[in-house]
């Protein structure tokens, strides 16, 4: 409605310019009305999404009349679009301005501008109206078996924030596949991980900055994400360098940072083309889904593996196609059979017998590049033994490539915008696992849901669920 009402204007202010009339857009998240509690009584849906777009808190009436008015009084918000937020921590809600005079997202900007009608900018670290604790996972001793390696911790908030860093509320985390292998050490090597018990687990969240250090200028209220270790608590201090700026605090965010960018990145770096014939393996996951689709947008053929029906009907939902359930079908007969000349690139994050028949089935000059081996790291990771491997890729000038994530750091919000931009464009759909997982004794059924076999999408813990009870 807003975007309607402000082209409606556009030609009638055009030719009054002598007036000096600018137009100011006003755009909150829920407001609490009781249109807006009655859609959430008599719906589910709306009620949950109204939760994950608002943290959990309502504007007030008040709250938004409070803002328009000061809007009014400053002129330098005059003729800008601005967005407001709700907070889930002191000073009411965040007004952001957009950089340009007309209605567009907030939008992963380098630094968030935040309104000068806000008293944000203070060197306060705005920690009063935090718990006195909240929960975490932390890994207690080292094993791949996720739920004997952790447990969930009391943790209290440090006396003072420190300078240069805010306080997390998150609301979001995700569940990824190497989480078995941070709890089992092998991100630092054995020696070293024991010597860190504890350590905290969890690789991805999003949520809102609740409080800050001194010398922040970042705004109480900020939808952000994080990928810093120790995704799986309630509450963060993290440095305020390493918060990502996100336009809602989503679930379908926390699927586009690990699983989203390892996809992007990877077919990035693997010289992915147009006109090719790709395979990706363990397609129907957190980030297979990523990976069919950003190949089926570049112009290819897309192959995908699953292990039942409803991940084949995702996959093919998604632009798959032709899809393999490894389950029914031998993946090497029937790419030998439907593909005599070969795969170009594969994506494997599976390993195996996967991997092999892949490798088997290369085209000259393919490529496959391993973005992990789901199907070893619950098995204490033996090494990999591929017989005649190397002769198959030397016979086909074909080649192998690792990737590992946290190498491409410097590339992370580049891809994050170019995700976000095909998301909001209709163009890349992201999938949820549907089972559900709420509040921090969630993790470990998560993590042992994704092992299982049986997700189908990102696997996501909402920390929403104390949030609820207010509304």
């Amino acid at each position: 409605g807003v975007v309607h009402f402000v082209r409606s204007l556009a030609g009638a202010l055009a030719t009054q310019r002598h007036l000096g009339i600018r137009l100011s857009a006003f755009c909150p998240q829920y407001v609490d009305t009781e249109m807006v509690r009655k859609g959430m009584r008599e719906s589910a849906v709306f009620k949950k999404h109204v939760l994950e777009v608002s943290g959990g808190r309502l504007i007030t009436i008040d709250e938004a009349g409070e803002i328009v008015y000061k809007m009014t009084e400053d002129r330098g918000l005059h003729g800008k679009a601005l967005g407001v937020q709700p907070s889930v921590g002191p000073g009411g809600p965040a007004l952001f301005t957009m950089r340009q005079a007309k209605v567009t997202p907030y939008y992963f900007q380098e630094e968030a501008e935040g309104s000068a009608t806000r008293a944000d900018n203070s060197s306060s670290s705005h920690q009063q109206s935090l718990p006195r604790t909240f929960k975490k996972v932390q890994v207690v001793r080292l094993s791949d078996n996720f739920r004997k390696a952790v447990e969930v911790v009391p943790c209290d908030f440090p006396a003072d924030i420190p300078a240069g860093c805010v306080v997390m509320k998150r609301l979001w985390a995700g569940v990824n596949a190497s989480d078995v292998n941070f709890s089992a050490g092998r991100y630092f090597g054995a020696k070293a991980a024991k010597a860190m018990l504890p350590f905290d687990a969890g690789f991805e969240s999003v949520g809102i900055i609740v409080a800050k250090g001194q010398g922040v200028s970042l705004p109480i209220g900020m939808p952000v994400a994080c990928m810093q270790y120790g995704a799986f608590s309630e509450y963060g201090v993290h440095k305020a360098k390493h918060m990502i700026a996100v336009p809602e605090a989503r679930p379908e965010v926390v699927a586009m940072l690990t699983s989203g960018l390892t996809a992007s990145i990877a077919l990035e770096q693997a010289g992915m083309r147009s006109k090719q014939t790709v395979l990706v393996t363990a397609a129907a996951g957190g980030t297979g889904q990523f990976a069919v689709q950003l190949a089926k947008l570049a112009g290819n053929h897309v192959i995908a593996t699953c292990g039942n029906d409803e991940k084949a009907k995702l996959l093919k939902s998604l632009g798959a196609d032709h899809v393999v359930n490894y389950k029914r079908e031998d993946l090497g007969q029937v790419l030998r059979k439907e593909y005599p000349e070969g795969v170009d690139l594969v994506y494997d994050g599976v390993g195996g017998k996967l991997y092999e028949a892949a490798v088997r089935n290369l085209s000259v000059g393919g490529k496959v590049i391993v973005i992990g081996m789901i199907g070893e790291y619950t098995k204490g990771w033996p090494r990999s033994k591929h017989e005649g491997i190397n002769e198959m890729l030397l016979f086909k000038s074909a080649s192998v490539e690792g990737f590992f994530l946290l190498h491409f750091a410097r590339k992370f919000k580049q891809h994050l915008r170019k995700l976000t931009h095909l998301s909001r464009s209709g163009q890349l759909k992201i999938a949820l696992d549907p089972v559900p997982f709420a509040g921090i004794g969630a993790v470990v059924p998560a993590v042992e849901h994704l092992h299982s076999g049986k997700s189908q999408g990102k696997v996501v813990v909402s920390f929403l669920d104390h949030l609820q009870s207010s509304l």
